[in-house]
C-alpha cells in the first residue's frame, strides 16, 4: 500500500555519494511523506551485527518483515533496507565508515520528529544498532512496536 515511500526514497537518494547528503535528501523525503500522515514508522533490525557474511541474508530477511508490515499497516513505512541499497552501500564505500557515524546518521533521523514509530524487527536485540535505536526512540518519544 505505502510502498511509495520506498520508490521515492530510491529514486531520490540514486546519486548520492556521501553519508551527510544521503541523510538530507532522506529527512527532505520523509518530511514530504509526513506532511501527508499522521504517522509514519521505520523498521531497525539486524543488518551487520552477524558479521559481513551474513549481511545480505539479513538484509533480505528485514526486507522481508518490512513488506508484511507495509501490508499490515496504512501509513507509510521505511527501513534501512530502502536507504542503503546495494548501489548506495558501493558508492558511499559504507565499510569504510565507523560504526559511530550509522549512531548519528539514525539517530539524527529518528530525532527529527518525522518518524512517530518504530518496529522493532526480529533479532533486534542482537543488533547493535537496533538496540541504540530502540533506546534513542525510547528517550524521543516514539512508538515502539515488537515483533
Amino acid at each position: 500500500m505505502h510502498k511509495k515511500i520506498r520508490d521515492k526514497i530510491q529514486s531520490e537518494i540514486d546519486s548520492i555519494k556521501d553519508l551527510d547528503s544521503l541523510k538530507a535528501t532522506l529527512l527532505s523525503t520523509i518530511k514530504e511523506f509526513r506532511g501527508n500522515q499522521e504517522k509514519l514508522g521505520y523498521v531497525a533490525g539486524m543488518i551487520a551485527s552477524d558479521g559481513r557474511d551474513k549481511i545480505w541474508e539479513n538484509i533480505r530477511a528485514l526486507d522481508d518483515f518490512a513488506e508484511q508490515l507495509r501490508k499490515a499497516n496504512d501509513f507509510p513505512i521505511f527501513s534501512a533496507v530502502d536507504v542503503f541499497s546495494e548501489d548506495v552501500y558501493g558508492a558511499i564505500n559504507l565499510e569504510s565508515l565507523p560504526d559511530a557515524d550509522f549512531k548519528i546518521f539514525w539517530r539524527d533521523v529518528l530525532g527529527s520528529g518525522y518518524v512517530t514509530d518504530i518496529f522493532m524487527g526480529p533479532r533486534w536485540e542482537d543488533s547493535e544498532g537496533a538496540k541504540d535505536e530502540h533506546e534513542f526512540s525510547k528517550s524521543a518519544g516514539i512508538l515502539i512496536h515488537y515483533p
